[in-house]
């Protein structure tokens, strides 16, 4: 996992840095717009997410997303209820394709867009790790660091070419490298916990959602 996120770290780079050279190729396109948009469904885990598109040509535009958050979430397992302390930040460049963006003067309309992310996960939580004498109870802090490809489809609508509404949906696939480090009274510090409460950061997923922005 470790050799797969530094090329997509590296790509996400590279990324970020064709939105602005890709104006400069497109002649075609005759006017620059902005979308200024933020995603309201992220304040219900205790995050901020922000998003900023740029105009590119007559169907393509970029986009930058960051977010940054410090939840505290309930889970519950069986009988049992665990709860987890994130800070997580990261960064998201998209390019879109907008399948009738044609001559209009802003980005909307149906799009589909692939994207790629990268973020930083740190999580606190308590957990029990197997040594030689039992079971021991103790806590666990995991540095993450998360690597994402995926696609979307989608549909953006400008109203009176100010106010911004879209919906989005696709799947994504995510590549973690994990560093948990397990703490308590009598270990070693070489102890792995054996149950992992929480939310899933590898493998393939569902990715959603809604934003609502200004253009200018």
């Amino acid at each position: 996992m470790c050799l797969a996120i530094r090329p997509l770290r590296f790509s996400c780079i590279i990324w970020i840095g064709l939105f602005w050279l890709l104006p400069t190729c497109l002649a075609q396109a005759q006017t620059t717009m902005n979308v200024l948009k933020v995603n309201p469904l992220s304040i219900f885990v205790g995050t901020a997410n922000v998003k900023m598109e740029h105009r590119l040509g007559d169907r393509f535009s970029g986009q930058i997303g960051v977010y940054v958050g410090a939840p505290r979430l309930r889970f519950e397992t069986d009988s049992t209820v665990r709860y987890v302390k994130y800070f997580f930040v990261g960064i998201i460049p998209e390019l879109r394709y907008y399948i009738s963006f044609n001559h209009m003067p802003n980005p909307k309309g149906f799009f589909v867009a692939s994207y790629c992310k990268y973020a930083y996960v740190w999580q606190r939580y308590a957990a029990h790790a197997r040594t030689p004498t039992g079971l021991v109870h103790g806590g666990v802090v995991e540095r993450n660091h998360v690597a994402t490809v995926g696609f979307l489809i989608g549909y953006q609508h400008i109203f009176e070419n100010k106010l911004s509404l879209e919906a989005y949906l696709g799947p994504q696939y995510s590549f973690l490298q994990s560093n948990p480090t397990f703490t308590c009274p009598s270990c070693s510090g070489q102890e792995r916990p054996i149950d992992r409460p929480g939310l899933r950061f590898d493998g393939i997923d569902p990715r959603f959602g809604i934003t609502l922005g200004y253009a200018f």
